[in-house]
């Protein structure tokens, strides 16, 4: 394609799927489109517009926002991708480029909201880059111009030449989210070298950190040191060593190698296992539920001590996946089957995870517990008893409840064989709050508004019944007067073996 034949096309283009095509074809890149980005090499990564004024600084600070949120998911997400050296910006008319390292300071800051989409940028980096002098010192050729074109298309090629070795480049963190992405793509490169001695997985925690390691390059061999202070030596192809070393850093945060070490054992293939299937929240929605808790109760709200986690319907753990290991000691897990609870006892070190029917087991004390002429014979931990009578916690009920209905002689719709009539049910009968006492979501809610005192927050992903539904008015005036902090919407097609199609709600309340 000639530079006229460039011209011409962009000229005609009417979206900015053309615009990108156009590029692409025109210098010969290759498409890779995955991750959401617009266009990447590992060179380049390229953020592309139909037709915007890149002279208005506004404007060219969006797009590059926009590129920003990019870069940080390669530098601390799941990828298995190198964060390129350059950012290329371009529309129909112009374009601009830039070395990624010198946004770092923005892509690493943890200040701005990164669970906006990156269509819309946090507005914040977006002020803050309008007054970065760097931004006003992008050049932005006008690539319908011969010369501007010339001088683009000459800095753009060597940009995207592999051969060209850069020593500016940014490198991907390790941490306590993307540590089993991360061990996957070191499996697959060095994986093969470990022929001995220990798991994979303890060759992986030694080698993240730097003072575990020596690397003998002469005789391609690296010595890797245990936790148990023992060592083994292993014959390593120096090439692969240096390409994985070349994308990821070191970690150097003692906090982050015990909260990667005590999730230890979750990277085998069994243990992962347990996180797939029927009816389970998928991790990414656990994770980012943690993300909202956080930005309501503080960013290190679980290392002050004064908060308690209880998940009466924790399964194999799926919405707790993601918390840091530092909560764990703060943390209870209760399931109905015996076999996830020794489970979570494993995943979850130092959490106290039991085997409990919440809609059941001591629902005979939760009302008249101050009036039986006998001490109850709770199954309840006497620590969780002990810790909810304490003024000074506060409590953070965190939970998938079941969205299964009691059914009933005759019933149709979502009522479930099988689901029998539980004794929170029973009570709710006596409390006269209507159909909405057949919903096992809303039984874990009555029983947790009866038991859990008033300093406490409920995040809980459900149907939007409770809020909306006509049979529930009572419930709600009588039992739902909490106060809304924050929540998203997701389709119930995310889950595995959900029928129908539905809106499902992550919502943050407070109970005072």
């Amino acid at each position: 394609m000639t530079f006229e034949e460039f011209k011409t096309k962009l000229k005609a283009a009417k979206t900015e799927e053309t615009v990108k095509a156009i590029y692409a074809k025109y210098f010969k890149i290759d498409y890779d489109t995955a991750d959401k980005h617009d266009l990447y090499t590992p060179q380049v990564l390229f953020e592309f517009k139909y037709d915007k004024n890149f002279q208005n600084l506004k404007a060219l600070a969006t797009i590059l926002a926009q590129s920003l949120y990019y870069i940080r998911r390669l530098k601390y997400g799941e990828a298995q991708k190198v964060i390129p050296y350059f950012l290329c910006l371009a529309d129909k008319n112009e374009a601009s480029i830039t070395e990624t390292n010198k946004w770092s300071n923005y892509y690493s800051n943890d200040s701005y909201n990164w669970e906006n989409p990156p269509s819309k940028p946090d507005q914040r980096l977006i002020d803050h880059l309008v007054k970065e002098p760097e931004t006003r010192n992008l050049h932005v050729y006008r690539i319908n111009l011969k010369g501007e074109h010339s001088a683009f298309k000459k800095n753009l090629e060597n940009a995207l030449n592999p051969q060209i070795i850069m020593d500016f480049g940014d490198k991907k963190v390790i941490n306590e989210e993307n540590f089993e992405a991360v061990f996957d793509h070191w499996k697959n490169i060095l994986g093969k070298y470990i022929v001995n001695g220990y798991k994979d997985s303890f060759y992986f925690l030694s080698n993240i950190q730097k003072d575990k390691i020596i690397v003998d390059r002469e005789n391609s061999r690296v010595v890797f040191t245990f936790e148990d202070k023992n060592s083994k030596t292993q014959k390593v192809l120096m090439k692969d060593y240096d390409y994985f070393w070349g994308v990821y850093d070191y970690i150097t945060s003692q906090e982050t190698i015990n909260g990667i070490h005590a999730k230890l054992d979750r990277l085998t293939d069994e243990n992962q296992r347990r996180f797939e299937g029927e009816f389970y929240t998928p991790l990414r929605f656990g994770k980012k539920a943690i993300h909202y808790i956080s930005e309501v109760l503080g960013k290190n709200w679980y290392k002050s001590g004064k908060y308690r986690i209880w998940d009466m319907a924790a399964g194999t753990g799926n919405l707790e996946y993601h918390l840091p290991a530092e909560a764990y000691k703060y943390l209870y897990m209760s399931t109905l089957h015996a076999s996830e609870a020794d489970h979570l006892n494993k995943v979850f070190p130092n959490a106290t995870c039991f085997q409990y029917d919440y809609l059941n087991d001591d629902v005979e004390y939760l009302l008249t517990k101050d009036n039986l002429p006998f001490e109850p014979n709770w199954k309840l931990p006497k620590k969780l008893r002990d810790e909810l009578k304490d003024d000074s916690i506060t409590w953070l009920v965190y939970i998938n409840p079941p969205f299964a209905t009691a059914q009933v002689g005759g019933a149709k719709g979502e009522s479930k064989k099988g689901v029998s009539k539980t004794k929170v049910e029973v009570l709710m009968d006596n409390e006269n709050v209507g159909h909405v006492k057949r919903e096992l979501f809303a039984q874990f809610m009555f029983r947790l508004t009866h038991e859990l005192p008033k300093n406490t927050y409920l995040g809980m992903f459900s149907k939007l019944k409770y809020l909306n539904a006509p049979d529930s008015v009572e419930y709600r005036d009588r039992f739902f007067n909490y106060k809304y902090e924050k929540g998203f919407l997701f389709k119930s097609t995310n889950f595995n073996g959900v029928k129908g199609k539905y809106p499902i709600c992550f919502l943050l309340w407070n109970l005072a």
